[in-house]
């Protein structure tokens, strides 16, 4: 996605970094809804990456619910507490979640 979505210089996202194991879920959430509204507003991607991501993002949000770790409305889990960064680490922050969930040991 790095090199097929390009945003505008100023764009900025919540990337989650060091995310307490009971907030994954919801800050899945939170890269869903970046990729779902600020990179659709102020990104180019003519491969349509974004919208994967998206589906994919959902479709591993409804599968962990399913196992009981669904989303919270906890304060400490909410977007706005990660720092706004570019594109580029907030594609980074997300790479280390999703490998974070991968290495998991299976319920």
């Amino acid at each position: 996605m790095k090199r097929h979505v390009i945003c505008e210089t100023d764009s900025k996202f919540y990337a989650p970094t060091n995310v307490k194991t009971q907030c994954i879920t919801n800050a899945l959430g939170c890269i869903k809804e970046e990729l779902d509204g600020t990179a659709h507003l102020e990104c180019s991607d003519t491969f349509e990456y974004k919208d994967m991501a998206v589906n994919s993002l959902d479709n591993l949000i409804k599968e962990r619910s399913k196992k009981g770790l669904g989303l919270t409305d906890a304060k400490e889990c909410a977007c706005e507490r990660y720092e706004e960064k570019p594109f580029n680490e907030f594609l980074d922050a997300m790479k280390s979640l999703l490998q974070r969930i991968h290495s998991e040991p299976s319920s």
